[in-house]
């Protein structure tokens, strides 16, 4: 598919959306901006026609097992060869590495398109504009006259966008965690802002549950925010504080019933990726490293506008007087994922990207304090949103392919027409280190990196599997197996 088309069409509803909200057509305006955000989103997913190395092949190919079995998320769907270490997480039968929402997502979605790698990729496009429809309703409380430029500045980031394309790890994990956040911190803002109370209070319960259901702890980020509200608000009334408790209970419910389920069916599995999450804080693991102001530095490289209203926000509750308990909950939680994740062992980009949404709406609060009548401001604005696009456009464009992404073309190119031609029921062996899960998902066979002994032959072939070999570079077959199985030769031969 020509993906230029989705482009284009992105292009010309965004500026359709800028007229009309020019023109104070705000209903229409947003509409026609949703429907950019999802043409632009549409561009991102059909880019690559495959699985990034890392993290995406991982949770593409346990996403497409969970729909078949749901509340069994595995990597291998058999444990074919039984003396095998299962136990790390890219090897893992049971795959607990990450909690489920995001791969339901994924799951239903390709339950409806099929298994394609765009189809796997659909979900990501719902979470961007989740997050999008999360900023604008909630700036629309704290300011409706700058709701859909705030919008279109927090949704046009190319960064979230290689997150939908899985460019950038842990990409369909993130984009949905995000968006999960943004809408629970949506629900706050309508908490405090709308006189519905109860309405707010489901939508930080629900959302936060769902976050935490899809990235763990990091989901509770909301009701940080919210004990900052009460504190800095001085609040002493019992009952506000018994609502946040009471919403924190829905939490638990929804996010116990899993928790309590891989525990009791999956015991060692479920306790071991709860110590391996926990050491991210103490401990480097996987060689990610880096210096203190490591987040400072992704934050101003790939948040730059974003980064530079924040300091102007801040910088303007500070010469204000009226300081809102709001705003800076909003500013004290953002800061607070910052010093947490600079403090942290092991560093990634996406970590700190949950400041994003209360950064923005902190942004927003501050927003009130402006006189957007005044031409200085409403330049200040124009200039900010013709920035955002301008870098949007300059980095959104796919870039020449790495040497890492360029194999992982190759393989797909290899694999892929192989998932007609091979026996319904073949397994592969000796194939590529560390990229068994691509070609899982590409071939729909079990597939293992190692020759397997004459022991764990005879039982594959006991089991009712056809044992398949591949002859590639890194790992030559040796020749007695040519002839007594199928071999297939990778190019380069």
């Amino acid at each position: 598919m020509n993906e230029g088309i989705f482009y284009f069409f992105g292009i010309v509803f965004l500026l359709f959306a800028v007229w009309q909200r020019i023109r104070q057509k705000e209903i229409p305006a947003f509409a026609l901006l949703m429907i950019s955000i999802l043409s632009f989103g549409l561009f991102a997913i059909f880019q690559y026609d495959f699985l990034f190395p890392w993290d995406e092949r991982f949770h593409a190919l346990v996403a497409k097992n969970m729909v078949e079995t749901p509340l069994e998320p595995k990597l291998y769907r058999d444990m074919i060869i039984t003396e095998f270490d299962y136990k790390p997480w890219y090897k893992a039968h049971i795959w607990l590495h990450k909690q489920p929402w995001f791969l339901w997502q994924m799951a239903f979605v390709m339950s409806i398109f099929g298994d394609s790698v765009y189809a796997m990729r659909g979900a990501s496009v719902a979470m961007l504009l989740l997050f999008t429809l999360s900023i604008y309703f909630a700036t629309r409380r704290l300011n409706p006259r700058f709701a859909f430029w705030l919008a279109l500045i927090a949704a046009f980031q190319p960064f979230l966008f290689n997150l939908i394309n899985g460019k950038t790890g842990m990409e369909h994990n993130d984009i949905a965690f995000i968006a999960w956040i943004a809408f629970s911190f949506w629900g706050l803002t309508e908490y405090v802002s709308s006189p519905y109370k109860i309405r707010g209070l489901l939508m930080i319960a629900i959302g936060c549950g769902i976050a935490v259901l899809t990235k763990w702890m990091g989901g509770f980020l909301v009701y940080g925010a919210w004990g900052l509200y009460l504190i800095f608000k001085r609040e002493k009334q019992l009952k506000a504080w018994l609502l946040m408790g009471t919403a924190f209970l829905i939490t638990i419910a929804v996010v116990l019933p899993w928790q309590l389920y891989i525990f009791s069916n999956y015991y060692d599995i479920a306790h071991y990726e709860w110590e391996y999450n926990g050491k991210h804080l103490f401990e480097v693991l996987e060689g990610h490293a880096g210096p203190w102001y490591y987040h400072l530095k992704i934050w101003w490289e790939n948040f730059r506008i974003i980064s530079l209203l924040i300091l102007l926000a801040f910088f303007i509750v500070v010469i204000k007087s009226d300081k809102k308990a709001y705003t800076l909950a909003l500013f004290g939680s953002a800061l607070f994922v910052i010093i947490l994740f600079s403090l942290a062992q092991t560093k990634l980009p996406v970590y700190s990207i949950i400041a994003l949404p209360p950064a923005l709406l902190a942004i927003a609060s501050v927003s009130v304090k402006l006189n957007l009548n005044n031409a200085f401001v409403r330049g200040g604005i124009a200039l900010f949103v013709v920035v955002s696009a301008l870098h949007f456009f300059n980095l959104i464009r796919a870039k020449p392919l790495t040497d890492y992404e360029k194999n992982a073309l190759k393989q797909k190119n290899f694999y892929a027409p192989l998932r007609n031609s091979l026996p319904q029921n073949a397994v592969l062996f000796n194939t590529s280190v560390f990229e068994h899960p691509e070609l899982m998902f590409y071939t729909d066979r079990i597939v293992y990196e190692t020759i397997p002994s004459a022991q764990q032959l005879e039982l594959t072939e006991q089991k009712g599997y056809v044992p398949v070999f591949v002859n590639h570079p890194g790992n030559p077959l040796p020749k007695d197996y040519y002839g007594k199985y199928q071999v297939i030769e990778f190019p380069g031969y």
